[in-house]
């Protein structure tokens, strides 16, 4: 009888049974494990710290951003602008190759699209802001939309 006389969560509840009020979180198990499996990407992609294969962010000035990897960014931006209808540029690199990139598409999950394309979220243009304020290996320099490589 009790069962069918409440509604919500047990957590909201839980002075009902015994219990003193919380302050845990009401959190799925499935939200449980995708932040387990993000940090565990994350720190596999920090890891791995590959510095000649590199995630990189392209997109236009509006529109979707592309989260991938290559060891060659700037030979991939030329692939995706002759595919493009809007001019594309890189907007961002990070080290950790196809590992970054995985914590990237986990991470960012809600907001993708199709395939490796993402929604222009606050969190990917915060995660862009940050990568290009954070000083890299300066093997690879973004200016004018073009990649330029060190020797």
């Amino acid at each position: 009888m009790l069962s069918t006389q409440i509604k919500g969560t047990w957590r909201e509840h839980q002075p009902l049974y015994g219990g003193g009020a919380t302050a845990v979180p009401d959190v799925s198990l499935n939200d449980l494990r995708r932040d387990a499996r993000i940090a565990r990407l994350k720190a596999a992609a920090d890891e791995a710290g590959d510095r000649l294969c590199k995630a990189y962010f392209i997109g236009g000035d509006a529109g979707a951003i592309k989260i991938g990897f290559s060891v060659s960014p700037s030979s991939r931006l030329r692939a995706i602008q002759a595919n493009s209808p809007i001019p594309v540029r890189i907007l961002a690199t990070a080290s950790g190759g196809d590992a970054r990139e995985a914590y990237y598409h986990a991470r960012f999950a809600a907001s993708r699209l199709h395939g490796e394309w993402f929604v222009r979220a606050p969190e990917i243009l915060a995660e862009i802001d940050r990568l290009n304020d954070t000083p890299q290996d300066v093997t690879e320099i973004a200016v004018g939309g073009k990649l330029w490589r060190a020797a």
